[in-house]
């Protein structure tokens, strides 16, 4: 009895440690100056380009937030989760896969979902300006503003 206490203890006070250490190591999408946005890191996609094709942003809502070595959020229909690593302003791509949950919806959000996440698979670069963020890649450029 006294070692199962002691298990639960142990494992106990290893999530509660897993949990703290995880929100320091997030991504920070910084401006040129080191300023962090102060909306709480969650971006909008306002415009997009892909291979010369303007993406319709109103037939869904994109999100975009920094998560711990990804972005994550929603892609008009699904939830979605890009492995990346930053360094400075570069975007690198590790070969883990990128992920989504697998919703169906109307055929114009799953269109622009498709290009949103066939460009976020090889966006190389990111830009903050105050209140503007603009993803990019060879032929793509997707600007997002802060949510509110």
């Amino acid at each position: 009895m006294k070692k199962t206490s002691q298990t639960v203890g142990l494992m106990t006070a290893l999530l509660l440690a897993a949990c703290q250490s995880g929100a320091s190591d997030a991504l920070k999408i910084t401006d040129d100056h080191g300023n962090s946005p102060q909306h709480g890191g969650e971006w909008i996609l306002v415009a997009g380009q892909v291979k010369g094709k303007t993406l319709n942003v109103q037939d869904g809502k994109i999100t975009l937030k920094q998560d711990k070595d990804a972005f994550t959020g929603i892609s008009a229909i699904n939830h979605y989760r890009v492995p990346v690593k930053i360094r400075g302003n570069t975007i690198e791509h590790p070969d883990e896969p990128p992920t989504t949950t697998l919703m169906a919806g109307p055929m114009e959000a799953m269109r622009l979902e498709s290009d949103y996440l066939e460009a976020m698979r090889v966006v190389n670069n990111l830009k903050r300006e105050g209140d503007q963020l603009t993803i990019s890649g060879d032929g793509i450029e997707l600007q997002f503003r802060p949510a509110r």
